[in-house]
């Protein structure tokens, strides 16, 4: 199948995947459905990765200068920065802000490794008291 990749890339974009049960190291196929439905979200992948390319690059061409970013509060702001991870470098996401973030779970437990992960820029905007992140934690995280 990489052959046939390599070949057919000189013709266009392609492609290439693992069926669900493959990934996960079973011999069997799954049943039909969840094998459309794993070649369909294949599908729908490709299609946003194109058409976010294409948005970036209209958006460049049409305004230049404006840029695109992720703006949530607490819970907001953590979800936004996992979906800026799923999208990558390349997508049409300049940035984020955090209007207060949830840097302390319930428990009391750092939840970091969002942050540790991200490749895009990120403005925090949060309050001295802010109990869910204390800055002095936070800078912590920062310096790591």
């Amino acid at each position: 199948m990489k052959a046939w990749a390599s070949r057919l890339q000189t013709i266009g974009d392609v492609q290439c995947f693992d069926y669900d049960y493959m990934s996960s190291g079973k011999k069997a196929p799954d049943q039909h459905k969840k094998l459309v439905a794993c070649h369909r979200s294949q599908i729908v992948q490709t299609f946003l990765k194109i058409l976010c390319s294409f948005l970036k690059e209209k958006i460049q061409s049409s305004f230049p200068g404006r840029r695109i970013f992720l703006i949530g509060k607490s819970m907001g702001s953590r979800i936004g920065l996992h979906a800026a991870i799923e999208e990558g470098t390349n997508s049409v996401i300049d940035g984020c802000i955090c209007l207060g973030y949830p840097l302390r779970g319930i428990n009391g437990a750092v939840r970091d490794e969002v942050l540790l992960e991200l490749q895009h820029p990120v403005l925090f905007v949060s309050g001295t008291r802010d109990k869910l992140c204390p800055l002095d934690l936070l800078k912590k995280v920062q310096c790591m």
